[in-house]
């Protein structure tokens, strides 16, 4: 009895390689930022209190893209390589986004639940290019606006 069951598991396993085509399904994800502030952005992501990069936008896009950016929003994988971001608008103003769980004190912070909070992915646009059996593809819009310098 063992030996036909591990037989049929084999037969399945192999059918299901040869009939259907099973694969393990690869996402890629891109975060494209737009800056319509006014000011120069300065943005410096953090994890466990270590910067872990930056980049600065002037006015008009940046496309981030690739597993391993820090910038990317992955939650369809619940993968974030930061915990915190400080957003920098020119000389005027500076507002800290905290991620899922991490609590601040600070008049300028923007919790995880705020709509402008840049770590929570329901704040930004989802724009689907790819749903396959084996593969998803997708971008992330966000868009800074005036009203975020002020």
């Amino acid at each position: 009895m063992g030996f036909r069951w591990t037989l049929l598991v084999a037969l399945g396993l192999n059918s299901c390689f040869l009939l259907t085509g099973c694969c393990k399904k690869t996402v890629d994800t891109s975060t494209v930022l737009t800056n319509n502030s006014g000011e120069t952005l300065s943005i410096t992501s953090y994890f466990k209190s270590g910067s872990q990069g930056n980049i600065s936008i002037e006015n008009g896009s940046i496309n981030k893209s690739g597993n391993n950016d820090v910038w990317i929003v992955l939650a369809e994988n619940d993968l974030f390589y930061i915990d915190s971001l400080i957003v920098k608008y020119g000389n005027k103003k500076t507002t800290i986004h905290y991620g899922e769980g991490v609590q601040g004190n600070t008049v300028s912070a923007l919790e995880f639940g705020s709509p402008r909070n840049l770590l929570n992915e329901v704040n930004y646009r989802k724009n689907i290019i790819t749903d396959k059996k084996c593969s998803y593809i997708a971008e992330y819009h966000y868009a800074f606006i005036p009203e975020d310098a002020r």
